[in-house]
């Protein structure tokens, strides 16, 4: 018979409140020694709704050899080797349509490509409250020039 061990491949590590304690903004040491002894024997991933960059900036890629990275919420898939494995984009004709809606609006809104996340408007107190909750990095303002998208987010 099989030992769980022997059965598990892979194990996946959310991010927030799992890895990273979002109230004081760190993974602690026996996490890391946890995630280390883990990989001896499995392979160990990190999938996210975080955005690339956001994961990057919690410092957690720089811990481990992770086996791979998923973010966006299953949209993005990169491998050890940091390359892209996996993208599934949002249809383009939805998202024209929530754009142009949020626009008419007044309203803010992010998208994230496979290489670049962006605000289609200057930050306001919804973007920066959503940013500090997740102490992420707030897009840069560009124009939506109908790139495929992997992740779109909208703020009231």
């Amino acid at each position: 018979m099989l030992s769980v061990k022997d059965k598990i491949k892979a194990i996946f590590f959310d991010i927030d409140g799992t890895l990273f304690d979002t109230e004081i903004r760190q993974i602690s040491t026996s996490t890391i020694q946890t995630i280390q002894k883990l990989k001896k024997n499995h392979k160990v991933a990190i999938c996210t709704g975080r955005a690339y960059d956001s994961v990057k900036d919690t410092g957690l890629l720089d811990i481990i050899d992770w086996d791979g990275v998923i973010v966006h919420n299953g949209q993005l898939v990169y491998d050890y080797q940091k390359q892209v494995v996996y993208v599934n984009y949002l249809n383009s004709e939805s998202l024209k349509k929530m754009v142009d809606l949020c626009i008419a609006k007044g309203l803010n809104f992010s998208i994230a490509t496979s290489n670049d996340w962006f605000l289609i408007k200057e930050a306001n107190e919804y973007v920066y409250e959503s940013h500090k909750f997740f102490d992420e990095i707030i897009p840069h303002v560009k124009e939506y020039n109908y790139e495929d998208a992997v992740m779109a987010i909208l703020y009231v």
